[in-house]
């Protein structure tokens, strides 16, 4: 009995439903620009089509050198065959271009050196007005919990100088090899 109600009810449903929306024939006004597409947002835009070169261009870059491989570049797991593996399979861009590899690599050995080079200055020198912590282990809680507004602030302004560094040299294009500058040069 309960099944027989449920499928009644779904019944009544389905024929509600068909009833409230309204049937159109294709073609007519009320599907007209429905099924059309519709320029929402032009913007001059310069697009650039990636082609292979990935082997090709880590042999140009800098860091090549006579101690490791003989002048080749050092790369034992073949990251730089990746981008060009895109174009034998179906042109999807999955595998990044190495001027994209050597972007990231340097970015993250230069956060990684300054943030050693903090840990080792913080433990001996702290910044007057904030609080001092000389276990580096325990200093972003501090700063967090502990020191009141004076701490957060200085995070959210490290924070807002780090964003406006990434936004003004962010490596636009490196995926596909065709970045306007080299790889970690930052002009300084």
């Amino acid at each position: 009995a309960l099944g027989a109600f449920a499928a009644a009810a779904s019944v009544a449903a389905a024929n509600r439903r068909r009833s409230v929306v309204p049937r159109a024939a294709a073609g007519s006004d009320f599907t007209k620009g429905l099924y059309e597409p519709r320029t929402v947002f032009f913007a001059d835009v310069d697009i650039k089509f990636p082609t292979p070169g990935s082997e090709k261009m880590i042999n140009t870059m800098v860091g090549a050198d006579v101690e490791i491989g003989d002048g080749a570049p050092w790369d034992p797991l073949g990251f730089s065959k990746l981008y060009d593996r895109n174009f034998d399979f179906n042109n999807v861009m999955v595998y990044p271009h190495v001027q994209w590899l050597r972007e990231a690599e340097l970015k993250h050995g230069r956060v990684c050196m300054l943030a050693f080079v903090g840990m080792i200055v913080q433990s001996a020198v702290q910044i007057p007005g904030l609080p001092a912590e000389p276990d580096w282990s325990k200093t972003l809680d501090v700063m967090f919990y502990e020191s009141g507004q004076v701490g957060q602030l200085s995070l959210l302004q490290i924070s807002i100088f780090a964003m406006f560094m990434e936004g003004k040299f962010y490596p636009e294009d490196a995926w596909i090899g065709q970045m306007k500058r080299e790889p970690g040069d930052l002009g300084f």
